[in-house]
């Protein structure tokens, strides 16, 4: 049974209100609390691509279809599929799609206050899947990186509905064994991670124990600094994106051309933490919502492909539940620290995610 909660809405699509004189955001933004601050999520930017990218997002279902990450197979291969594990997502909703629906263990709508799965977007859906997809309607084809975690998704249309909605995992997160929050999500970053909210709220996710794991944003036509909050926050693991040429082996990936990176614009910071592949990842479909373009590519009704960090950041969340079942003990620091020592540079000097580099590290870490 899906456990609901029905919440009133939020304000949406409000025009963000002005800030007292002097106040520079540092108050700590509660509960519930002025909604109408913070723009409405714009799903549609969160997959920003660029016409030259097209083709390449175009690319028919290959080896990396299901295998998103180097060494994935490795890591499956040793029994971690996510099993006992729970990845909480903050976005559009979830489509009841077959690959997902059966381990939905939680759902609160934050938009509409409705119990029923529902994404009207297809982004949150699609994140599921590449998280966690059975594969059920492909056969295994396509797949997600642990398959069998369980899933909790907070349905939120607004910037303040998504920071209010990590205040609502951290309070539930013990209720629903909550271990992973994926964050596919953004806004230009323009305070230091100290003083913005949600950046507060990530630390105190943090301290609760869980691994917050952010996009790093699709800005990546503004330079250095264009890394999004919350992706700015110190605590959380921050990914970027590459292309990996359709191919497993890392040693051909370049970077994704619309991908943020940093060092972050106010507290310059080193960002992304790692990065994971983001050109043509297919996932789970929901039918006829606003990002199922009919231009791009299908697996029937079931799986469409899509870009951006939004699509690499689910495969590092996903990757942190294989490492948490097979180390429970590790702390959402050193889960962080074990990604980041761990990753594949290459001759590209970009650290990319190698999940079998990962796990053994992980399996011979020392926990703090």
């Amino acid at each position: 049974m899906i456990r609901t909660q029905n919440i009133p809405p939020a304000l949406l699509f409000q025009a963000p209100a002005a800030r007292p004189a002097g106040s520079a955001g540092s108050d700590r933004v509660e509960l519930g609390q002025n909604p109408s601050e913070f723009t409405p999520v714009n799903f549609r930017q969160m997959l920003a691509l660029s016409k030259s990218d097209q083709s390449r997002l175009d690319r028919s279902v290959g080896e990396t279809a299901s295998v998103r990450l180097p060494g994935l197979d490795k890591v499956w291969a040793q029994g971690f599929t996510g099993k006992g594990q729970t990845i909480a997502i903050i976005d559009s909703g979830f489509f009841p799609h077959a690959d997902i629906k059966d381990r939905v263990v939680g759902y609160v709508d934050l938009a509409s206050g409705k119990e029923k799965l529902s994404d009207n977007w297809g982004h949150g859906t699609h994140v599921a899947g590449i998280v966690a997809g059975s594969g059920k309607k492909s056969d295994g084809r396509v797949k997600g990186v642990a398959p069998e975690a369980n899933l909790v998704g907070v349905r939120i249309g607004s910037m303040q509905q998504a920071i209010d909605g990590l205040r609502w995992v951290i309070a539930n997160k013990d209720e629903l064994n909550i271990g992973v929050v994926n964050i596919s999500l953004g806004e230009t970053a323009t305070q230091s991670y100290k003083n913005d909210p949600w950046c507060q709220a990530v630390e105190d996710a943090t301290k609760a124990g869980l691994t917050v794991v952010v996009a790093a944003g699709n800005e990546g036509e503004r330079g250095p600094g264009s890394i999004a909050t919350p992706g700015i926050s110190p605590s959380a693991i921050t990914v970027g994106g590459v292309d990996d040429q359709g191919t497993v082996d890392p040693s051909d990936d370049t970077p994704y051309l619309e991908g943020s990176f940093g060092p972050t614009a106010v507290d310059k910071l080193a960002k992304p933490d790692v990065m994971a592949p983001a050109i043509s990842i297919y996932s789970t479909l929901s039918p006829s919502s606003g990002l199922d373009d009919p231009t791009r590519a299908h697996i029937g009704k079931d799986y469409m492909t899509m870009a951006g960090t939004s699509m690499a950041t689910p495969a590092v969340a996903g990757l942190v539940a294989l490492l948490k079942q097979a180390r429970p003990d590790l702390s959402p620091a050193d889960l962080k620290a074990i990604l980041q020592k761990s990753v594949y540079r290459g001759d590209q000097n970009l650290p990319i995610v190698q999940a079998d580099a990962a796990l053994e590290l992980a399996k011979a870490y020392k926990a703090a």
